[in-house]
């Protein structure tokens, strides 16, 4: 983390995105210490730099982590988590102060991959409502998978239509 923070400062970037996926997951009390030690360590050495965390961990986990300095935020990723099962509701409720970037993202439950819009079982719908009833004014990154190749172009503008109408209607 610390090369990639000294890169970013040394550049003029003010933040730093962190996946704690796969991996690199944050599976055991032992690693959840070790990785908040770290960024702590780093975000000390680098007050200027904000580092967004994106993980598949449950609520209370990332809570913990992000809370330990306020430079740590969360990127929240919708598809991981909906691949994982957890609740965008109470998820969201849980982490809310601390997200600065959702990830547009669908997939299944307990499913590896990205799905096209609509395909997977991501509710956006309670997403944006949740995000707008608290607030939130950060940016969305749309992940959506790719969709038929050679169509790409047209099919990004589809999916960034879906999303302004989502915007538009909760924001």
């Amino acid at each position: 983390i610390f090369p990639l923070c000294e890169m970013s400062q040394e550049w003029g970037v003010k933040t730093v995105g962190i996946p704690l996926l796969e991996a690199s997951a944050v599976n055991t009390p032992e690693k959840k210490e070790k990785i908040i030690t770290n960024l702590v360590d780093c975000c000390d050495a680098f007050s200027d730099i904000e580092i967004n965390i994106e993980a598949e961990l449950d609520a209370d986990n990332l809570f913990d982590i992000v809370s330990s300095h306020k430079n740590l935020k969360v990127t929240y990723d919708t598809g991981n988590l909906t691949a994982m099962n957890f609740n965008h509701d109470l998820y969201i409720d849980k982490v809310y102060d601390k997200i600065t970037n959702v990830h547009l993202k669908d997939r299944n439950f307990n499913y590896g991959g990205s799905r096209n819009f609509g395909e997977g079982d991501t509710d956006f719908e309670l997403i944006f409502k949740k995000l707008s009833s608290l607030g939130y004014d950060g940016i969305f990154t749309l992940q959506m998978a790719r969709g038929e190749v050679g169509n790409e172009t047209s099919h990004v503008k589809n999916i960034s239509r879906i999303f302004r109408r989502l915007h538009e209607k909760y924001f």
